[in-house]
């Protein structure tokens, strides 16, 4: 896996930033993040992104050597200003693009343009990877439906504000009213062979219990990342999304007895089956741990 690619799947936390505000650029790279996105799309006006687009440009130039990585969310290409975003961001420094409103259509016109623009930079083909938002019932169905996405496409995150509109679902603290989607996602994912998925923004800035709650959820379903939108969520985001000293424990357990034992097949760990399905758990946890399988 190419390291953009890489580092895009494993970031945790990403911490959106408005593109027209500079003077928040450094405060949101050094927040503890795993990784950082600079909007151009929901959080600036159309007549301030000219501007945005020469900032982010700026940025790029000056974070190319950092290891966090720096992403953009670019607008949807059915606006008619994705071509112009990309001739500003698509450049050495650039980490990824966070694609809205991601469906069969637009995956497939997107990769194009940003094909078209690592060939204007000089950058080797396919270099440049994709997180796409899940925002509507009609791309959610038809993601269900296909064979592959293109191969920058690393990653898929579910948008809860536009897909509750586009649905009419309610969107509160804790509600489980968009479990169905979201657990569509992680299997769309799974199938696709892409990195586990990002979960929505949690809007509630203030209430870290409901943020716990629903990141709880995200992580039970199978999501390994979510969106933040303030510096104060990450802590909170890290502490659901990563794995328990209780859950290492146990997964270094199972591996150790695999290992003592050496027999494949079902056996018994103090009363628990450990068959192939809870190997398969445990090399997990410790590999989003960051921790080596001791077998």
């Amino acid at each position: 896996m190419k390291p953009d690619h890489d580092r895009l799947c494993r970031a945790q936390s990403l911490l959106f930033v408005p593109g027209d505000r500079p003077d928040r650029y450094d405060k949101a790279l050094a927040a503890g993040a795993d990784a950082v996105i600079v909007d151009l799309e929901d959080a600036v006006r159309p007549a301030d992104r000219p501007r945005a687009r020469g900032h982010l440009a700026d940025l790029l130039q000056r974070t190319q050597a950092t290891p966090l990585p720096v992403l953009v969310r670019v607008n949807d290409v059915r606006t008619g200003e994705l071509a112009a975003d990309l001739q500003s961001v698509v450049r050495a420094g650039l980490g990824g693009l966070v694609v809205p409103k991601l469906d069969p259509d637009s995956a497939a016109d997107t990769d194009r343009l940003i094909s078209e623009a690592e060939q204007a930079r000089g950058l080797a083909p396919g270099s440049v990877p994709v997180l796409g938002i899940v925002e509507t019932a009609a791309g959610l169905l038809r993601l269900a439906t296909l064979p592959r996405l293109p191969a920058r496409v690393a990653r898929l995150a579910f948008g809860a504000g536009d897909f509750s509109a586009d649905t009419g679902a309610a969107w509160l603290p804790g509600s489980p009213s968009l479990l169905a989607a979201k657990s569509m996602i992680v299997w769309i994912s799974t199938a696709l062979g892409l990195a586990a998925p990002v979960d929505t923004a949690f809007p509630w800035v203030s209430d870290l219990d409901g943020l716990r709650t629903e990141s709880d959820q995200a992580a039970a379903v199978g999501y390994l990342g979510k969106f933040c939108i303030h510096p104060a969520q990450i802590e909170t985001v890290h502490a659901a999304l990563r794995p328990s000293p209780e859950q290492v424990r146990k997964a270094e357990a199972v591996i150790e007895a695999l290992s003592a034992s050496g027999a494949a097949g079902a056996q018994l760990l103090d009363g628990q089956l450990i068959d192939e399905a809870v190997v398969k758990w445990a090399r997990g946890v410790l590999a989003i741990g960051g921790l080596p399988p001791r077998a």
